[in-house]
């Protein structure tokens, strides 16, 4: 134990430049693949007799592969002329409902049918706002997340933001987590690099990663944990021409359809083909030398209109958003094939993906001297600064092979954080003859991350870390009279005093995780018309889940000094001569294995849910929905000690800790999520909503492996067991959707149960100590998303977050209280946060023009549950321009922080301030937003 893990990312450069010309190649052969595809059937076969529309519709699905939504009271007693579904389909189906004082709107490849009267508002509307602002909310637009089928948004009886493919192309989010920046009720710390590893809280529900927000890919996650040791879920989900779009739902009904998705979820929409052919090739460059290529092509196979294919990825290369100080920090890519075959009652489609990519992940920095507050800003500019160096690029990391034996392993900074992953998916579904729908869907993901990182500690007084070490010197080496630092792996001596008289310890992390997961949704649907005119659209699903992972996490101490780019130094002791006895530390490490953690798990988790959505009336809906959950697992965990290797050497290569043992355990956990909701549709352009939930997380995978207690894993400091986190939560809405203006107003309340962290609290004695802690939180708020079209021209969209994030209850199993933290607000979750959208399009010439903007707020927010330490609000503003140079050919100019604000995301994370206290109002560490950088960009689509 534990089981060798088979990470394969050491060959990266030839591994990417491979899949740069794999991208290439498959690009370049689809067109020759392709045709134009007719937008409907022919022959005799395509014509329908006069008869009932609902049946009249079915067989335009059918016979043209569109999706068809409608109303059931609008079909209701209502026939259809029928008539030929051949030649273009908006003929076909305008025929088709001749008569009947119905029209219809499309949305892609989806026909909505409605009232005549809407239909013509629609089509006037979605005429004059074709080339709209991407930032538009769109109440119209078709929603397949949160629910069972699909549904107009504006009549989702959830909270649900979405953001289309344009919307993603003008924002160019570094990563997943920047992406959602503007959404409202999400507070993003986006501020790690663009390889993920980033942090996301979701109506200040008080976990900072992926652990309430389930990440989907076409509505399957991408593993069975979202939120993993050093292996978050944004880690391994890159965004290319490929995703059409994504989907987030806050709280409401996520938790009905996936298992980690007791916040919400996030759902990527892809492109599995198209019914006719087009692509896109885009180059882009940009700050820190970034070199882009992402491309993508879709249509019809030649010969056969009812089977579609669809490609897409992209290649890159940069130096990182900050420079590591050594080239190519970020590099890699990848592809994507898929394909859709269509029959008459349904359709089947499939795709493989590979990933390959790595960047580089930030930490906090150094921003003031701990000793008198002044600022390090001319060491370490907080807009461009970074503790990655080269200086400590390549590293040999002692450790334990678990057998009584010890080894050397090789680590490289520039690898980063490197995922490397396989993904098969297949899926389909249909509808037979008596209504009802089945769809299934599968998902096989094996994948290895490496994620190595300089994690930063806090700068101390030079002097005093080599007073600090004599004692154990003299020790070590008899005859030591005084101790000084060099240049790591050298003689040549370093002076502080260059760097403020200012040394760090920080952690040189590495960790290597193999994960796999099979896991399957089998859905089952019907609607059930019922006596007045209602009905019952009810839905049966089963999910099942098969996963592994393995994790081998080291973590290493590493002297260095304050800068950015900053040297490893040595320490090394001296005799009354001056000469060189030996070294403290061994090429800059300090000690070796002091962060371990060492384990692997397996197992299923398996879920049964139902959903109903009951129509009382044509205005009024009530819907409930229940998911069961339970989780088997059993694995490893890696027992960590401390053994002597060697008598002689250098001081910190004498002991080492890390692997020295295994102990297996085996776990069972159950959870139950359901949902309660109703809407009411007003008017034509007011729908409102009301909705309570009930949800769940259990403990994350590797919990097992640390958190010991009397030799048993994943144990609270009393011995108890880790707990299953009971969640509430509720919510009120309103929806306005008219032409010139679309709002969405919901109140919200969240009430989180049993948070396991730490903090400092006060002993008897006035002294604030470090103990372990067991809170309980809950959160008001308010969140309003809309847009404003006062002219075809001009538009503003936004978003506004008004929140109360409170602790309410908090128990230190020590003894000491913890009442003086009841009340005080959650930790990193801002009262206040905004984003402003204007955009503006003219004619410059024979140039479709279009002038952009982004202005993003956020409050202030404190660093610890003491709320002492203070993360102060900040304001960014980016600034864009899109030029659509011809029908094919668009260039695109982005300016991101333009005025080059400063502003924090994290601070004191894993530095306590002198003398082991946070009560200080600003940070001395912190991890700062990235500074101003731009992106340009040239695509040619067809």
């Amino acid at each position: 134990m534990p089981p060798r893990i088979p990470f394969r990312c050491s060959s990266r450069f030839p591994q990417v430049t491979a899949l740069a010309v794999a991208l290439a190649v498959a690009v370049a052969a689809a067109p020759l693949a392709a045709q134009p595809a007719p937008a409907a059937a022919s022959g005799a076969a395509a014509v329908l007799p006069p008869g009932d529309l609902g049946d009249t519709l079915n067989a335009f699905s059918r016979a043209t592969g569109l999706q068809v939504i409608a109303d059931p009271s609008l079909l209701r007693g209502k026939r259809s002329p029928g008539g030929s579904v051949a030649g273009d389909a908006r003929q076909a189906l305008a025929h088709l409902l001749r008569g009947t004082d119905l029209g219809f709107r499309l949305d892609g490849d989806t026909v909505i049918v409605q009232s005549a009267s809407a239909d013509a508002n629609a089509d006037a509307a979605q005429a004059s706002a074709a080339p709209a602002a991407a930032e538009a909310i769109d109440l119209d637009q078709i929603v397949v997340t949160g629910t069972a089928t699909q549904q107009p948004k504006f009549l989702a009886p959830y909270a649900i933001s979405t953001i289309g493919a344009e919307a993603i192309a003008r924002q160019a989010p570094r990563s997943m987590v920047d992406m959602l920046r503007s959404v409202p009720g999400v507070t993003v710390e986006n501020s790690g690099g663009e390889a993920g590893g980033e942090n996301v809280v979701i109506r200040g529900l008080p976990w900072s990663g992926f652990r309430l927000l389930d990440v989907l890919e076409d509505g399957l996650p991408l593993f069975e944990s979202n939120y993993e040791r050093q292996l978050q879920i944004d880690e391994v989900y890159r965004l290319d021409l490929g995703t059409t779009g994504a989907e987030v739902v806050r709280g409401g009904t996520a938790p009905i359809y996936s298992n980690n998705a007791s916040g919400g979820v996030l759902n990527f929409i892809t492109n599995h083909g198209t019914d006719i052919a087009k692509g896109a090739v885009k180059l882009t460059g940009g700050s820190n030398a970034l070199g882009r290529m992402d491309a993508t092509a879709s249509g019809p196979v030649k010969g056969n209109d009812n089977l579609l294919y669809a490609v897409s990825g992209f290649y890159r290369q940069s130096d990182g958003l900050r420079d590591p100080g050594f080239g190519d920090g970020n590099q890699g890519g990848q592809i994507k094939l898929g394909g859709t075959y269509k029959f008459d009652f349904g359709k089947i489609f499939a795709d493989f993906k590979y990933l390959n990519d790595r960047g580089v992940f930030y930490s906090a920095i150094p921003l003031a001297d701990p000793r008198n507050g002044d600022s390090l800003g001319d060491l370490i500019d907080p807009s461009t600064g970074t503790l990655n160096s080269n200086s400590f690029r390549n590293v040999s990391i002692r450790t334990l092979d678990g057998k009584g034996g010890n080894r050397v392993q090789t680590r490289d900074l520039a690898d980063g954080v490197h995922p490397v992953t396989r993904t098969l998916t297949v899926g389909g579904e249909t509808e037979f003859a008596n209504g009802w729908r089945l769809s299934d869907k599968a998902r096989y993901v094996d994948g290895d991350v490496g994620f190595n990182a300089l994690l930063n500690g806090s700068p101390v007084d030079a002097a005093s870390t080599l007073s600090g070490r004599l004692a154990a010197a003299r020790a070590a080496f008899p005859g030591t009279a005084a101790l000084r630092y060099v240049l790591a792996g050298t003689n040549t001596p370093f002076d502080p005093a260059s760097t403020a008289g200012l040394t760090m310890i920080n952690t040189w992390s590495s960790t290597q995780t193999h994960y796999s997961d099979f896991v399957n949704d089998l859905r089952l649907g019907r609607l059930f018309d019922t006596a007045g005119g209602g009905s019952h659209d009810v839905s049966l699903g089963l999910s099942f889940s098969r996963f592994d992972l393995q994790q081998q996490q080291l973590g290493n101490a590493l002297l260095t000094d304050v800068k950015t780019n900053p040297d490893a130094l040595d320490i090394q002791a001296l005799n009354a001569a001056g000469q060189v006895l030996g070294n403290v530390t061994e090429n800059g490490f300090t000690s070796y294995g002091s962060g371990d953690l060492i384990g692997d798990s397996h197992g299923t988790a398996t879920a049964l849910y139902a959903a109903d959505t009951w129509k009382l009336a044509d205005a009024w809906e009530v819907d409930a929905g229940l998911r069961r959950v339970w989780r088997r697992e059993q694995g490893n965990r890696g027992v960590i000690g401390t053994q002597t290797i060697a008598s002689s050497g250098p001081l910190a290569a004498r002991s080492v800790t890390g692997l020295v043992g295994s102990v297996p355990y085996q776990k069972n956990m159950a959870g139950t999520s359901w949902t309660l909701g109703t809407s009411y549709k007003f008017s034509e352009p007011f729908n409102a909503f009301a909705r309570y939930t009930e949800s769940f997380s259990f403990p994350r995978l590797s919990e097992q492996w640390g958190n010991v207690v009397n030799g048993v894993g994943g144990r609270m400091p009393d011995g108890s067991a880790t707990p299953v986190t009971p969640i509430r939560q509720a919510e009120i809405g309103l929806k306005y959707g008219s032409r010139p203006l679309d709002l969405v107003l919901i109140g919200f309340y969240s009430d989180f149960k049993n948070l396991n962290s730490s903090t400092y609290v006060a002993n008897a004695s006035g002294l604030l100590v470090n103990v372990p802690l067991m809170l309980d939180t809950r959160t008001k708020g308010v969140e309003l998303e809309g847009t404003w079209r006062p002219t075809d021209a001009f538009e503003i969209a936004g978003s506004v977050t008004v929140q109360d994030p409170r602790i309410s209850g908090a128990d230190t199993f020590s003894g000491l209280s913890g009442a003086s933290l009841v009340d005080n607000e959650i930790p990193r979750v801002p009262k206040y946060s905004w984003s402003l959208q204007p955009s503006y399009r003219f004619q410059a010439g024979e140039v479709e023009t279009r002038v952009y903007a982004t202005w993003f707020g956020i409050g202030r927010r404190f660093q610890d549950f003491t709320n002492a330490s203070v993360l102060p609000a900040y304001r960014t503003l980016d600034v864009g321009v899109h030029l659509q140079l011809d029908a094919n050919f668009s260039a695109q100019l982005l300016c991101t922080n333009l005025t080059d604000s400063h502003g924090l995301t994290e601070g004191n994370a894993r530095a306590p301030g002198v003398s082991g206290d946070l009560v200080q109002a600003d940070a001395t560490v912190g991890r700062p937003i990235f500074g101003r950088s731009y992106v340009a960009s040239l695509q040619w689509a067809w």
